[in-house]
């Protein structure tokens, strides 16, 4: 069975997932770091994932160190990465009704679901969302991202719960674009209790590392 995690920036995944020494829990598995959460990780993950144009400007000297490890790099598309095939690129799409045509970020245009899109697309049979939390736990909450207190980096997400909540405490509008994913695949693990997001079956890390030994569980 095909199976891949996401690692996504969430705060759960320090909550739920690191007090539970999950990086040794998941060595040996396809690993999809999205973003900078390869900076967290003790070992080399499968693919190193981005959306934007400024992360790979800031990062390109690491990202170039990557590559050299055997990390494959998985980007949008922009004309800058056009002398760069170490990158593969991809056309993105905010309209669902474009989701077999293009790789789809919904309405906020996250590397979350462009992640997400990709596995669905390469037919995954199981795919597990680690730190997909869409927000906090409150408006006031702004413990976002799991290392914003343990590397510094650019990040225009950092501390911003309004990104995904209202004032009242609901998420914004845009979380309903992401229940297209559920129609298109039968078999998302949402890892977090505490995720927003509602679309996706949530377990515990406890359950979570029972998959993995048994993925019938």
């Amino acid at each position: 069975m095909k199976s891949v995690i996401l690692v996504g920036g969430g705060y759960s995944i320090l909550e739920e997932g690191l007090v539970l020494d999950l990086w040794n829990k998941i060595k040996g598995q396809e690993i999809w770091s999205l973003n900078f959460a390869y900076k967290t990780m003790p070992y080399l993950p499968t693919r190193e994932l981005w959306l934007d144009k400024s992360f790979f400007k800031h990062q390109v000297e690491e990202l170039q160190n990557l590559h050299l490890q055997g990390v494959q790099l998985h980007a949008r598309y922009f004309d800058i990465y056009a002398q760069i095939p170490e990158i593969k690129t991809y056309q993105i799409t905010r309209d669902e009704k474009e989701f077999d045509n293009a790789i789809y970020i919904t309405g906020l245009g996250q590397v979350g679901p462009f992640g997400l899109s990709i596995a669905i697309k390469e037919k995954y049979d199981v795919i597990y969302l680690l730190g997909y939390d869409f927000g906090t736990k409150s408006p006031t909450d702004k413990q976002t991202h799991y290392y914003q207190d343990t590397h510094k980096v650019l990040s225009s997400g950092f501390r911003r719960p309004d990104i995904y909540l209202l004032p009242n405490g609901s998420p914004v509008n845009e979380i309903k674009t992401f229940e297209i994913f559920n129609k298109k695949h039968d078999n998302i693990w949402n890892v977090s209790l505490r995720s927003n997001l509602p679309y996706f079956p949530k377990i515990s890390y406890q359950e979570f590392f029972k998959k993995l030994n048994d993925p019938l569980t």
